[in-house]
């Protein structure tokens, strides 16, 4: 599952307003411009959506609008996804020609099952994510790759101390390292070194040389 394409826009008609228009992404992307002109927000936009995917964060976006376009395996999967006021307005799931999720709360939500081959009335609440909660690989397996890829999605951002502020404490039996969050970069690379030894350490060293930071 790749993302190809990203459309988003917040605060429509407002002095606030922002949206970026189908966002076109390849395998390997790198965002240039200059300060304050939007990369650093595409990125946590991208992010934000993942998060919301997983179940790690609830909508609580006083206004949001995602359309985006994956991969997955040659075929398209669209999705679109409307929040107001800490709530959802629209969620649609659609992969090749079917569309597998419609939902507007208060007026109609289903979504396909698999197993009856056909597609259910449900009722979830607007504070959630029907692609986040409604998880089955046996009634719903098309949701599984969304979120494979959510959980997939890591962001760093290297302006920001990167665990300076905290301590690093390596445990044999102590609690599994959380390879998203940024506060935890030590342990992180720790475990790196650990699984795949030198060379690891060796080439993030050759990495950094090329760029100017002598290491």
């Amino acid at each position: 599952m790749r993302l190809v394409s990203i459309t988003y826009s917040e605060h429509d008609g407002a002095p606030q307003e922002w949206s970026i228009t189908d966002l076109q992404l390849g395998a390997v992307n790198l965002l240039v411009g200059k300060n304050a002109t939007g990369k650093t927000r595409v990125e946590t936009i991208i992010y934000g959506l993942s998060r919301l995917m997983s179940g790690e964060q609830k909508p609580v976006y006083r206004s949001g609008a995602y359309a985006v376009m994956f991969d997955h395996d040659g075929v398209p999967v669209s999705y679109q996804l409307q929040m107001k006021d800490g709530g959802v307005t629209l969620e649609r799931l659609t992969v090749g020609s079917a569309v597998n999720l419609d939902r507007v709360p208060g007026a109609s939500e289903r979504i396909h099952a698999d197993g009856l081959q056909t597609m259910i009335d449900i009722q979830a609440p607007i504070t959630e994510l029907v692609v986040a909660t409604r998880r089955d690989s046996i009634q719903h397996p098309f949701l599984e790759p969304l979120y494979a890829w959510a959980i997939s999605v890591y962001k760093f951002d290297f302006g920001s101390p990167l665990g300076k502020n905290n301590w690093a404490v390596f445990q044999q039996d102590g609690p599994p390292v959380n390879m998203r969050d940024p506060n935890q970069v030590v342990a992180i690379f720790q475990k790196a070194v650990t699984q795949l030894g030198k060379p690891f350490s060796d080439r993030v060293i050759g990495y950094m040389n090329s760029i100017g930071y002598d290491i």
